[in-house]
């Protein structure tokens, strides 16, 4: 029961397991996935995001894209702590989200995926603050401004949109203003963004930049190899274990937890759908969707007796990705 002992931890040991992690993606080679971005280079917003990390070089892009993204992973920890989804004085989520992110691929364009993660993490923040009822206009609105400044960098943020409306019938909140609300949250930010590209005159190639997008733009997983499916398997089979023992105990919890911990499996199955329509650009979503998934695979280790599963999956999975970085 390796992960059982080391979610017993203390908070030292476990941040000292991170930090090796994260010092990983600094001295060895990063794995060789088959994410390519060039459709998405075709965005002004997205090209003008990834030509500023250009010039860092590979020792760089991988310092800050790792030392970001796992601030993400806290700031996720803090919401599940704050929650009652986890005990308190544990980052035992991050230790498990460092363990996914070794497979990287998000390191070329770090700075993207942690706009895109933090956009939505700020949006998973308001709406778990629908819970509460208070302030839920400001909420709202905060939520889908999130989403659609994400969805001007990646249009396949639109699809939390989902995530919005899902939230308002798991918290039971049945007013029509919310539901304008959002709508106008989600549009305020475009109808600002053309107007700043009219009068700058770049209407014209925003517009021509989209079309070769979507032009351009196919469902094709080609470019990924056997090693970098067998990764992927095995995180689909970590999920597989988790997430029903994690549902099944937000039946037994109090309604206010119980709603949370849906939000917290509405939040991963949207992700995977933006991951999906993203084709060979999913690296981006990898910080995203691995969020929940270490949520699951924490919660099912420290509440459930037997988790040897998920030992041995992870360690296969550890295995896996050494072997990739190291171009086996």
């Amino acid at each position: 029961m390796i992960l059982k002992k080391l979610s017993q931890s203390g908070i030292f040991i476990q941040s000292g397991i991170i930090l090796l992690v994260l010092f990983s993606h600094f001295y060895f080679p990063g794995a060789r996935t088959g994410f390519n971005y060039d459709l998405f280079s075709h965005l002004i917003l997205f090209h003008s995001l990834s030509s500023v990390i250009q010039p860092l070089g590979l020792f760089w892009s991988a310092f800050w894209g790792g030392t970001l993204i796992l601030l993400c992973g806290f700031a996720y920890n803090q919401i599940a702590v704050q929650a009652d989804l986890l005990p308190k004085q544990k980052v035992f989520v991050v230790l498990i989200y460092s363990l996914l992110l070794l497979l990287g691929g998000f390191m070329f364009n770090f700075l993207v995926s942690v706009l895109i993660t933090l956009l939505l993490l700020g949006s998973f923040y308001n709406m778990s603050g629908l819970v509460s009822g208070q302030h839920s206009y400001f909420k709202v609105m905060n939520a889908t401004l999130g989403i659609s400044i994400a969805s001007l960098i990646v249009p396949q943020a639109v699809f939390f949109m989902l995530f919005v409306w899902l939230g308002f019938l798991t918290v039971r909140i049945g007013a029509w203003r919310e539901w304008v609300i959002s709508l106008i949250g989600f549009l305020t930010p475009y109808f600002y963004y053309v107007i700043f590209l009219f009068l700058s005159d770049g209407l014209n190639e925003v517009i021509e930049g989209y079309q070769l997008f979507f032009k351009g733009y196919k469902l094709n997983f080609s470019g990924f190899g056997f090693s970098e499916m067998a990764i992927f398997t095995v995180i689909i089979l970590l999920a597989l274990f988790s997430i029903p023992s994690f549902l099944s105990d937000a039946g037994e919890r109090i309604i206010s937890i119980r709603k949370k911990m849906w939000l917290h499996f509405h939040f991963f199955w949207i992700g995977l759908i933006a991951l999906g329509f993203s084709s060979q650009g999913a690296g981006i979503w990898m910080p995203v969707v691995l969020l929940p998934i270490a949520l699951f695979i924490a919660h099912n280790v420290v509440f459930k007796r037997k988790s040897w599963a998920i030992d041995v999956l992870m360690i296969v999975l550890i295995g896996l990705i050494v072997g990739l970085r190291a171009g086996f």
